[in-house]
């Protein structure tokens, strides 16, 4: 609700020179925090279905709120084609899209729920480009990004955020950086611990 107000008192203006209704062009008018705010508020439980994501701590998920961006894809808009890069994760919050091969099969996408007639359709709260995490936690080259097995299609006018794939790998080292330095810290404390007082005496 404090969201929602302090949209509504951000200058009327503003608002005059959007042309249709989509996330991307409501956060270019916001300022800097709301913006930060807003990205938070629709993104968070986005990425926690993500199963990478969903064990981090708020720290590193709100540097991944920080690092998404919004996308508008008009109906019909090819977003990935098979045999490309795939150099984004996507994170659909209206619209329908669909994957398929050239084989004419659609792909299972990642669900929050399963329908088998719907199998191929991609809607609100899924998400494509999961390939993208076990790339970024390799070791290897990091220009070698997965290839995509399917195509990617706007089925309707569809918003979104993307993840790019650089912003998600920087974002994981720093993840797993921040990792073992708790776990350093825990056992140096717990050896403290463990010590024996040395006594007067003993001295």
């Amino acid at each position: 609700m404090n969201l929602q107000q302090r949209i509504e008192k951000h200058p009327p203006n503003s608002w005059e020179v959007i042309k249709g209704v989509n996330v991307e062009n409501l956060l270019n008018y916001l300022s800097k925090d709301l913006k930060s705010n807003i990205k938070r508020e629709l993104c968070l439980d986005l990425l926690k279905k993500v199963d990478e994501f969903a064990t981090w701590n708020d720290t590193s998920l709100d540097d991944l709120c920080d690092c998404v961006r919004p996308a508008f894809y008009d109906e019909r808009t090819r977003i990935v084609r098979e045999g490309d890069p795939i150099d984004e994760m996507l994170f659909v919050l209206q619209g329908n899209l669909w994957t398929y091969s050239s084989r004419g099969t659609a792909t299972t996408p990642r669900r929050t729920d399963h329908h088998p007639s719907e199998q191929d359709i991609l809607e609100e709260g899924d998400f494509f480009g999961e390939e993208l995490v076990a790339w970024a936690r390799d070791d290897a080259s990091p220009s070698n990004l997965p290839i995509s097995t399917r195509t990617l299609q706007a089925v309707t006018n569809v918003d979104a955020f993307v993840l790019m794939a650089y912003d998600l790998r920087k974002i994981l080292i720093k993840h797993n950086q921040e990792l073992v330095s708790d776990n350093l810290s825990l056992v140096s404390s717990d050896q403290q611990q463990g010590e024996p007082e040395i006594t007067a005496e003993e001295q």
